[in-house]
């Protein structure tokens, strides 16, 4: 039977309150470490409430999570002046020296460096759900699942290879594109001097995707994270244990990952510091990374804890990937035995917005795909969500989903 209403509200009150695992207390802040000749290291607001960032090579932004954004660093090509209104946005974007932003109605807004056209974005504008900028370059995916790319093309960075749909997510190297399809293989075209558009195989099961200068990283449902491309300086290196992570990024010689435990990793060329995460490394919610600099949203009302150990009738989540995640999840969990599930998606007022009746499951490990919709099938708004696996005499495991558009 159904948990009873009044048990939801107690649950996201607890969260609220910080009482249970993976959840936030307070909106996220910005934190910044490596090269800041130009104050990209420098937030005007490190105290503020924002729900994502975004670096490029000498400026960084952040999305408040009241839809205005903060941009700061280096600004000789106005890429740090926001176009008026600030406000209604809700996804931001770094090219080296251009700027992106994504608002609620689809539509994509450009602005910088623009000798390559990079900002000139293709009409109709409208129907967008993400964007990336590369060096010289931009990237969008549509609503329909294709893909927009424009700016410059020397190396093909914006020849889309055919079919152009399916695509899920997208990602800008200096001078390479990636791609990432709906069925969990990769699709990398552009410049390949360092096989960086030679995707591993198995090419299957990726579930987020992140390009560095001339590298490409792929987060796998597992939480291993596959690189390849230019390794002279250890950027393609994944630190051990690689599993457990939640979201990558990639600068223009080191990388950035986020595991489940709210910890940053980072590795590859450190010159500048940018792999000094700062202290305490715990609590973080989002990574991004600049060329020579490094970001991370981190949340100070985070509570982590471990996964409560399998035993007889016992129920544990063991990860979720992406997360933050645009426009669903995987969420991976083990059953000690064979029990029926539930799994309940509530907003953080306690109300529930969908809930999935996954039957009698088997003992071992499971996977559920969170498509990030409401009961009524139409997509959620952004936002966190608390999402509760429950059966009979089991203990209800929760853990949150960050959902970014």
């Amino acid at each position: 039977m159904p948990w009873p209403q009044p048990f939801f509200r107690l649950l996201a009150l607890l969260f609220l309150m910080g009482q249970a695992p993976l959840v936030a207390q307070q909106s996220s802040r910005v934190r910044a470490w490596g090269w800041n000749e130009d104050g990209q290291c420098l937030p005007p607001d490190f105290s503020a409430s924002y729900t994502a960032v975004a670096a490029g090579v000498y400026h960084s932004m952040a999305l408040h999570e009241d839809g205005h954004i903060l941009a700061w660093g280096y600004n000789v090509h106005g890429q740090c002046n926001i176009p008026a209104p600030n406000a209604g946005y809700t996804a931001i974007a770094c090219g080296v020296e251009h700027s992106l932003a994504l608002d609620a109605a689809g539509t994509l807004h450009a602005w910088g460096l623009n000798d390559n056209n990079q900002c000139l974005v293709p009409g109709p504008n409208l129907g967008y759900r993400a964007a990336v900028g590369g060096f010289a370059h931009s990237l969008a995916l549509r609503e329909d699942g294709s893909v927009a790319a424009w700016g410059d093309n020397l190396f093909g960075q914006c020849n889309v290879p055919a079919p152009n749909s399916g695509f899920v997510a997208v990602a800008a190297g200096d001078l390479h594109s990636m791609g990432l399809k709906a069925d969990g293989s990769v699709v990398v075209w552009g410049r390949n001097n360092y096989g960086q558009c030679n995707v591993p195989a198995p090419n299957a099961d990726f579930v987020a995707i992140a390009a560095g200068g001339y590298h490409c990283l792929g987060l796998k449902s597992d939480g291993r994270v596959v690189a390849w491309g230019y390794n002279e300086f250890g950027q393609c290196t994944v630190p051990l244990p690689n599993n457990s992570y939640t979201a990558v990024a990639g600068g223009w010689l080191h990388s950035v990952a986020l595991r489940n435990t709210g910890q940053v990793a980072a590795w590859g060329d450190n010159y500048y510091g940018q792999l000094m995460v700062p202290s305490p490394n715990e609590d973080f919610v989002g990574v991004a990374a600049g060329s020579w600099h490094s970001l991370a949203l981190q949340d100070p009302g985070l509570a982590v804890a471990p996964p409560p150990p399998v035993g007889p009738k016992a129920l544990a989540v063991l990860g979720m990937a992406p997360n933050p995640c645009n426009p669903g999840t995987i969420l991976r969990f083990q059953l000690a035995q064979a029990a029926s599930l539930h799994i309940t998606v509530l907003n953080l007022r306690g109300q529930r917005v969908s809930q999935d009746d996954l039957g009698l499951v088997p003992a071992g490990e499971g996977r559920w795909s969170w498509t990030a919709r409401g009961e009524d099938g139409s997509p959620l708004p952004a936002g966190l969500y608390l999402l509760s696996m429950w059966g009979d005499g089991l203990q209800p495991q929760v853990t949150k989903a960050l959902l970014l558009h």
